[in-house]
């Protein structure tokens, strides 16, 4: 790591807009064995207490099998802090598997929560290079759970699942894991694993995409595929839209509480946006569009940017939904949902990328504000294959949001990166920190050539701390930086720190758990 640069703000999520700080301590005794089971965390793999992370490196080579992939696991450490503990790298060697080239195994990460079961957090791996049964990438996605060495045991519970166990058809080239979310309405719900499979071809239209699901309940069980003018499961609604050439529906997944008509009359269900960002729009190839379902299937909306009211113009190569982001719908806040359109045009800047907002709000999502960086306030200028809004994280509260803008050059340096702070109050204007750069504190790099800094961003909420990551997988190995929001026993903020890969790893912060 370089050492700490004089005359830098160190950034903190208090720093953009996060509330509700916890000062982290060292625990009083060691953390019981069962700990999932009596104070559940969705970041707890282990069971010993303390917050976890994972971080996906798919271009890792193993065992000399070049882009196989890896997953490492970052344990907590006694202090509460997020991934600061011991590591454990998975690949698919780890449960039995044999890594091959191209598996990308890592390409994205879920957290699947425990629910109201007693036990720990899964882990959700998609490897959407993984050949199966001799079809040439059709994917597979590995849900990984007992990573615990807390008891001692090297076995990993692990169940690896493809497109044909989610009420699909393995198909070579189908990409199936390219995106994967778990879908839950809160704690007590069954969570509903959700995963995208771009490449699918439908009929004619190749790489048309599809979403599979699957859930599983004690006796029950539902598997299901999602398709643009299909209808949905359980005999519900038609998804709108028509398959064609290229969209690459299922390219981007967001997922979590939200108010969408329901016939069982709960004001929050579980909800899922799909982004088919090759999608064709009025004639325009590529312009994009998300899909939005909720969790029964009884209603299904499409946005595209010339859905009514919707800022822009559908465009050739915008590539609407190409990355989303949906808050989290607290007492106080609605919930948002973000979506990127990294190929948009600026003015006569091409792909210099734009962002809108839809406020979820009287059972639909409904259209706000869309951003540029030629929007008043927004630092920098908008210019040409900047792609801002080519990845997007909501932070624990709804009202801080991180746009990447991973090919944006800072000053001379080409391609270096930059992440740009969001305030999204629903009832005030939107507010704009100043962006981050690789040159800020606690990052384990300074602002280079071609590094993308921002590639993918991740939210993550513990017990102890909530954090923010901005990924730079084209920085030697990989790394992934660290925004806190949490104090420390002496009083201050905990500095902006990183992880750093290990030996071994290609593209480091490619994925992390979010």
């Amino acid at each position: 790591m370089n050492p700490r640069r004089p005359g830098i703000a160190i950034p903190t999520l208090a720093g953009l807009a996060v509330t509700g700080c916890l000062v982290l301590t060292p625990p009083a005794s060691a953390a019981a064995p069962d700990a999932c089971a009596t104070t559940p965390s969705a970041l707890d793999f282990d069971g010993d207490g303390y917050d976890d992370a994972a971080v996906g490196d798919p271009y890792a080579t193993v065992a000399g099998r070049a882009e196989a992939g890896a997953v490492t696991v970052l344990y907590g450490d006694r202090y509460g802090q997020i991934g600061e503990g011991d590591r454990q790298v998975i690949t698919q060697a780890s449960f039995g598997g044999t890594p091959q080239a191209g598996d990308h195994f890592g390409w994205d990460l879920a957290l699947a929560p425990a629910g109201a079961a007693p036990s720990c957090s899964d882990l959700v791996v998609g490897a959407p290079g993984e050949d199966v049964r001799g079809a040439a990438d059709a994917g597979t996605v590995s849900v990984i759970r007992d990573l615990a060495p807390a008891e001692g045991t090297p076995d990993l519970d692990v169940l690896t699942l493809d497109q044909g166990d989610l009420g699909g058809q393995v198909e070579a080239g189908d990409a199936f894991g390219s995106a994967v979310q778990v879908m839950t309405a809160g704690p007590a719900e069954r969570p509903r694993l959700v995963v995208g499979a771009p490449g699918e071809d439908a009929g004619s239209a190749v790489d048309a995409g599809a979403v599979n699901i699957r859930e599983v309940d004690g006796d029950r069980s539902l598997v299901a595929e999602l398709r643009q003018g299909r209808r949905g499961p359980l005999g519900a609604v038609r998804l709108p839209g028509t398959p064609q050439t290229g969209d690459r529906f299922g390219s981007s997944l967001a997922a979590g509480p939200v108010d969408l008509p329901e016939t069982n009359g709960r004001d929050l269900a579980g909800g899922l946006a799909i982004g088919a960002p090759g999608d064709t729009v009025s004639g325009r190839a590529g312009a994009g569009s998300v899909t939005v379902v909720s969790e029964r299937f009884e209603t299904a909306t499409l946005l595209t940017q010339n859905t009514s009211e919707v800022p822009g113009t559908a465009e050739k190569g915008d590539h609407f939904g190409a990355s989303l982001a949906l808050s989290r719908y607290t007492a106080t806040e609605l919930a948002s949902l973000a979506v990127g359109s990294p190929g948009e045009d600026v003015g006569r800047t091409a792909d210099a990328g734009s962002v809108t907002l839809f406020l979820n709000t009287h059972e639909q999502f409904a259209p706000g504000r869309a951003l540029t960086q030629a929007t008043a306030g927004v630092p920098g200028t908008p210019e040409a294959g900047d792609h801002f809004g080519g990845s997007l994280a909501f932070g624990f509260t709804a009202t801080t949001l991180l746009v990447g803008v991973p090919t944006e050059d800072v000053g001379s340096v080409v391609d270096a990166g930059a992440v740009q702070p969001v305030r999204v109050t629903p009832a005030r204007p939107l507010t704009f920190s100043r962006s981050i750069t690789e040159d800020a504190r606690g990052t384990a790099s300074s602002v280079g050539s071609g590094h993308r800094f921002g590639r993918s961003l991740g939210s993550l909420s513990g017990r102890a701390e909530n954090i923010l990551t901005v990924s730079s997988p084209y920085v030697g190995r990989g790394y992934v930086y660290v925004l806190s929001d949490a104090e420390l026993p002496e009083g201050g903020r905990v500095p902006a720190r990183s992880w750093v890969a290990s030996a071994g790893a290609e593209r480091f912060g490619w994925s992390t758990t979010n």
